[in-house]
């Protein structure tokens, strides 16, 4: 979900507990970083709102409805 998280989080590979703890370990050692993944945090928010979804959708619903009346 890189997509999603943005830089505003620490991956790391699926199933790997040494890297989730290391990830985790950071977080929490690191002021500087989590100061910077909380400000990441709400700018990467604004991609995910109500009303971007729903314009997303509508524009999806747009297109459908152009393309099958051109096709």
């Amino acid at each position: 979900i890189p997509e999603a998280v943005g830089e505003a989080g620490v991956l790391v590979p699926v199933g790997d507990r040494d890297a989730l703890a290391a990830g985790l370990a950071r977080i929490l050692d690191d002021s500087a970083l989590r100061a910077r993944l909380v400000a990441a945090g709400h700018r990467q928010v604004a991609y995910f709102s109500w009303r971007r979804c729903a314009d997303g959708l509508l524009a999806l619903y747009q297109d459908a409805a152009a393309s099958r009346r051109c096709g």
